[in-house]
């Protein structure tokens, strides 16, 4: 099995610096699952003729909180611009996007939003956010307070200021704190 960094070391031509930052959000993203009740998949775009036409799976995260939307291992399988077009706008228009209606997938009805990686000012992959709609349920409250926690996180990700880039005092990988 591929790590991360050697997907990324074959498939892109992303800097040292940036393929540490996709690390850093991949160690982090465990939470951002969790609190979504979703699956996390990390897409980046191949190095090819046609600009952000292909894309690579080059991390997943599954819930511990709810189903799954993606029983198989993804990591390694590409996607066309075609086939998810909402991956190739986040990373084009880097900013979020929501698709309107479930996308079925392995007979499961699956809700997609997809978000830009920013680093240093610049979109350098896309996380999805795949829920699995098969078992509809009411939200409790605390279920909706993790929800909005997991949309700030993920709005701090497009925005390029979560997983921080500067070292602090903490110890490197501990979840925020508020």
């Amino acid at each position: 099995m591929s790590t991360l960094t050697d997907l990324l070391a074959e498939h892109t031509g992303l800097p040292g610096a940036a393929v540490d930052h996709l690390q850093m959000v991949a160690a982090e993203w465990q939470l951002l699952s969790d609190l979504s009740f979703a699956d996390f998949v990390l897409w980046v775009p191949l190095d090819d003729d046609e600009p952000a036409g292909k894309f690579l799976c080059a991390a997943q995260a599954r819930p511990t909180t709810g189903p799954t939307a993606h029983p198989d291992d993804m990591v390694g399988s590409t996607v066309t611009a075609d086939d998810h077009p909402q991956v190739r706008r986040a990373l084009v228009e880097g900013r979020i996007c929501r698709e309107e209606d479930p996308r079925w997938h392995l007979g499961v009805p699956v809700r997609r939003e997809t978000i830009p990686v920013r680093f240093n000012g610049d979109t350098i992959a896309v996380l999805s956010r795949d829920t699995n709609l098969a078992v509809p349920r009411v939200p409790s409250p605390l279920e909706i307070a993790y929800l909005g926690s997991a949309a700030d996180l993920c709005q701090m990700i497009s925005d390029g200021t979560f997983p921080a880039i500067e070292p602090s005092a903490r110890r490197a990988h501990e979840p925020p704190r508020g």
